[in-house]
């Protein structure tokens, strides 16, 4: 009896050492996808005909200049709390460090751009005859 507990317990904690080295390698292989549109979105918004965006500084932000012949078009950003802050850290996280920046406010984000996407975007979805339950995102 004693040697098939013991047998057991080794085959327990051999299967739990298994479990918590693999657990690291298959969460690794799990990505979110985040769109705009979605609460935790953050990266360049297209504000088209949505209303004038309100912003956290008045003037575009540009960390690196660089020689062009026409002056590239400024774009706007929305980034977690800090990155605005602190651009110079986060630029290239956005591939933005050489173009101006707006960096629109979340209220405006949650408040008035979310809203105005999401009903554009599902007007598209149904125009396409997509039903409900359906996402293309």
């Amino acid at each position: 009896m004693r040697v098939k507990l013991t047998v057991l317990i080794l085959a327990l904690v051999a299967a739990t050492s298994i479990a918590f080295t693999a657990a690291p390698a298959l969460a690794a292989d799990v990505g979110v996808s985040v769109s705009v549109g979605q609460p935790g979105f953050y990266g360049r918004i297209d504000v088209g005909n949505f209303p004038q965006p309100q912003l956290i500084y008045p003037q575009p932000v540009v960390i690196q200049r660089v020689p062009v012949a026409v002056a590239p078009q400024p774009i706007y950003l929305r980034v977690p709390p800090g990155h605005a802050k602190n651009w110079r850290k986060h630029c290239y996280k956005y591939d933005a460090c050489s173009q101006p920046v707006y960096f629109v406010r979340d209220d405006w984000y949650s408040n008035v751009y979310v809203p105005r996407y999401r009903a554009l975007h599902e007007g598209e979805r149904h125009a396409k005859g997509h039903g409900q339950g359906h996402r293309d995102d």
